[in-house]
Parts: structure tokens; C-alpha cells; sequence
């Protein structure tokens, strides 16, 4: 990301190297537009599940954030995460899934970047899911 940032010459994006919830506290109601959570740790033993990003706690904090109309992206390759993200959005009132057909979820938005984790996924054969949520 950030090879792309300096050869491109981007400007407007802010990189926080540390946990993103304390960054994501101090920011202003509706001051963002987009927010990306790209392959969060899915924390696989049902003990640590209460970790996952995904949960009412954060996403609370992410639609305070996100402008009306903004957009919350969500990008996995685990099994397990894919399903537990679509129930814990589905249960959201403040947030509306973008996808109209299931290659909407299947296929990444045409600005999308690869990661080099998404790359490797992708070697080892490892599909991504990619969630597009609307703040309403």
C-alpha cells in the first residue's frame, strides 16, 4: 500500500501503525467515507471469537465514523469469518449489504488493490469474499 501511495502520489490517506480501534475513538462523527477492513484475524477457537474486529462494539464505533451514505468494506478469505461477518451485518439496522447478486460479493470493486496477503490467498487457492456495506 504504501509503495503505491508514494509512486502514485496520494496524499489524502493517513496510515496508523497501532491498534485501529483507539485511532478509530478519537475521529469525528460522519468524518469518513469508506473504511477498509481487509482480512481481519478470524481468530479461529470459539473461546477467542469475542476478538474478531467484527463485533457490535466496533461496528458501532465504524458507523459513528462513516458518513451517511459511506461505505464499509469487508474483504476475507476464511470460511468462517465470511459466514460470522454476514450474520453479525445482518443483524445491523444502520448498515445496508450493497450486493445484488452473489458475484457482486464473489468479484472486488473495480478500484480495488491487491494485497500481497490477498495475493498469496489467491496462490494457495483461497477465494475472497468481498462485503460492501452502505451506511444509511
Amino acid at each position: 500500500m504504501l509503495d503505491v501511495l508514494l509512486r502514485e502520489n496520494i496524499t489524502n490517506v493517513r496510515v496508523y501503525m497501532d491498534d485501529a480501534r483507539a485511532m478509530i475513538d478519537a475521529l469525528p462523527d460522519a468524518g469518513l467515507d469508506i473504511v477498509y477492513l481487509l482480512h481481519p484475524d478470524p481468530w479461529h477457537k470459539k473461546r477467542h471469537a469475542k476478538r474478531r474486529f467484527v463485533n457490535p462494539d466496533n461496528l458501532d464505533a465504524l458507523a459513528r465514523v462513516l458518513k451517511p451514505g459511506g461505505e464499509l468494506r469487508i474483504v476475507t478469505d476464511d470460511p468462517v469469518y465470511r459466514q460470522w461477518t454476514a450474520i453479525r451485518m445482518t443483524e445491523r439496522t444502520d448498515f445496508h449489504w450493497m450486493a445484488e447478486k452473489p458475484a457482486d460479493w464473489r468479484t472486488p470493486p473495480a478500484d480495488w488493490i491487491d494485497t500481497r496477503y490477498a495475493l498469496k490467498a489467491g496462490r494457495e487457492g483461497r477465494l475472497d469474499c468481498f462485503f460492501r456495506y452502505q451506511k444509511l
